[in-house]
Parts: structure tokens; C-alpha cells; sequence
């Protein structure tokens, strides 16, 4: 067969096999296995996440945003409001995931250390799911009953370290609480705590674990965003907190919002990666399989006479056996 038909042949198995292996491994990074579960979205907080009014608090608007942005997540916590499903309609055909974490007059010690009505504390909670991302709303209560802003910030560090344990890689969105109308005695400690917050998540954050704060002072009208009282926000201030919130899940790193999508790193993996793998993959077996025809006909040439020995004896060796000096 002729040398050229024998390389063009070689070279079309090896082509073969290995448009083969990169179609598989292609498929492979672009299916990609399942993601064992949606992200996994903890609502911590007061009666700002639980309002006891019965109405929609910044969780519903909250969800359904995300919801409408297409991405997969799960609302995990211990507590459910059942009996409050009417308030929530479903969007996009989907119902709304009533799971919280959010405790009715609660203090940030009150999270940390249980309080008499059985409830029990973050710890425990904690026992029933894992979050990847904890969106932090507390310091309300903290605020308005005259408590130092100095007490918050430590136990809101304490409250940090918890869910670290729980999960090292924890994206934690510490939202500073929203104003309060500025006749009550201690609206003042708001705005202090909202500062010390600041500050707080920027000594705490770290490339594993983020912790981002969420502004919830700068555009909040209390004139319009406040309910009768003047202390809790009525549907407009927790339309406003849920678009803060959201805007500040959807900017965290991807790294962080899986496993509910690829990353794009991964996709640039898929469309770069694999293919100049393959050609690479497809030039080396050629090159080594041009090397083994070209030692097979070096070993089948005929025997090429070497010069006569002193004796007079001749003798003949293979091509490939020639030693040159």
C-alpha cells in the first residue's frame, strides 16, 4: 500500500476517535451533571420579614422578582405562614415559597439566644437546612428600645460567625434597617447603626464568604414609605427593600450563585477549552503515529551492505541498526 494511502488512512482513524472523545467530553461540560439543588436563600430577620398584620411583607416582592429573573433558588426556614397563602398569588404560574427565618419582635440577642416562646435560636434553625445565601434584616427592635449600637454590632458578628460555621462559603446580605419616622425617641440609633453595619460588613467580608451591606436609607421617603404609625414600612417601602435586595443577591459573584446556573467561566471552558484540547489531542496521536510507520519501514527495508571486515568477511545490517560516529 502506498506510504501516502497508509498516512491519509492512519490519520482519518485518529481523526475519528478523536472527534469522538471531544464530542463526549464536549457534551459532557455543556450538559454537565444536575445540580443536586436551587440556591438556597435564607430570609433571617424580624417583623419586618414576618409582619403579624397579615400583610405582604418585602419576601413576597422579593421572590417575586427573582422568580421573574429566571433563577432557581429555594426560600429555606423553619417557619411557613400557612395560614397566609391568599396574600400570596403565584407569578409566572409558580406559588410562592412561604419558608422564613423571620421571628416578630425580635431582638439580635433574641436570634442568638432564644427567647421563652419555644421557638428556639439561629443555631438550631440551622440544624434544618444549610443556606447559600442569608439575607440578614434584623436590628429594628435592637434600635427603637434605646439598646448601644456598639451591643448590635457584636452580636451581629457572633450572628456572621454562626452561619459560617454552618456554611464557610456563606454569601451573607446584611441589610441595615430601614428609618422609622423621625419623631420616635430613638430614630437617631437607626442611622447610627446603619453606619456601624457599613463598616462591619466591610471588616467581615472575604472572598469565600462575602458580606455585602444592603442600603436601605438612601431613597427611602418616610412620608410615603411608612404605615400609620410611622415604624414599620407599608407595601411601597417593602417593594423598595425587596429591589434592594435583589439587586444585591443578582450582583454576587458567580462562584456564589451556584449550583443554580453555569458559570461563565465554565461556558468559556465549553466554547474554547474543548476544542483546542481536541486539536491538540489530534495533532499529537498523528505525530506519534507518523513516528511508528516511519520505524516500521525503516525495520522492513532490505539489508544494505556494510564495508568488508580486515578478514575479508562482509557483512550486512538493517538501516535501523546503523550506529553513526
Amino acid at each position: 500500500m502506498p506510504d501516502a494511502l497508509m498516512n491519509t488512512k492512519s490519520l482519518a482513524v485518529i481523526g475519528g476517535r478523536v472527534v469522538c472523545w471531544a464530542a463526549l467530553v464536549w457534551g459532557g461540560v455543556l450538559v454537565g451533571p444536575a445540580s443536586a439543588k436551587p440556591l438556597q436563600v435564607m430570609l433571617l430577620g424580624d417583623s419586618l420579614t414576618s409582619p403579624e398584620n397579615g400583610q405582604r411583607s418585602y419576601r413576597y416582592y422579593l421572590w417575586e422578582r427573582l422568580t421573574e429573573t429566571g433563577l432557581e433558588f429555594d426560600f429555606v426556614g423553619t417557619r411557613h405562614d400557612p395560614a397566609r397563602r391568599s396574600v400570596w398569588t403565584a407569578t409566572t404560574g409558580l406559588q410562592f415559597d412561604p419558608d422564613h427565618e423571620g421571628h416578630p419582635n425580635y431582638r439580635i440577642d433574641h436570634v442568638l439566644n432564644g427567647r421563652d416562646d419555644g421557638r428556639g435560636a439561629l443555631e438550631s434553625w440551622l440544624d434544618a437546612y444549610t443556606p447559600d445565601v442569608a439575607v440578614v434584616v434584623l436590628g429594628t427592635h435592637d434600635a427603637l428600645q434605646g439598646q448601644q449600637t456598639e451591643w448590635s454590632v457584636r452580636e451581629m458578628r457572633r450572628i456572621i460567625e454562626i452561619l459560617r460555621r454552618d456554611n464557610e462559603r456563606v454569601a451573607i446580605l446584611l441589610a441595615a434597617p430601614p428609618p422609622v419616622d423621625a419623631g420616635h425617641e430613638h430614630a437617631w440609633l437607626l442611622l447610627e447603626l446603619a453606619d456601624a453595619f457599613t463598616q462591619l460588613a466591610q471588616r467581615e467580608t472575604t472572598v469565600q464568604s462575602p458580606v455585602r451591606l444592603v442600603d436601605l436609607h438612601s431613597g427611602y421617603d418616610t412620608a410615603t414609605m411608612l404605615n400609620i404609625e410611622g415604624n414599620r414600612p407599608n407595601s411601597v417601602g417593602h417593594r423598595l427593600i425587596a429591589e434592594r435586595l435583589a439587586s444585591s443577591l443578582l450582583l454576587l459573584d458567580e462562584a456564589h450563585l451556584d449550583p443554580v446556573r453555569p458559570t461563565t467561566a465554565r461556558l468559556w471552558g465549553a466554547v474554547l477549552v474543548v476544542p483546542l484540547g481536541a486539536a491538540l489531542g489530534f495533532f499529537m496521536l498523528a505525530r506519534a503515529q507518523l513516528r511508528r510507520e516511519k520505524a516500521a519501514q525503516q525495520y522492513s527495508a532490505p539489508a544494505t551492505p556494510l564495508a568488508s571486515s580486515p578478514n575479508g568477511v562482509t557483512s550486512s545490517v538493517p538501516r535501523a541498526s546503523r550506529v553513526s560516529t
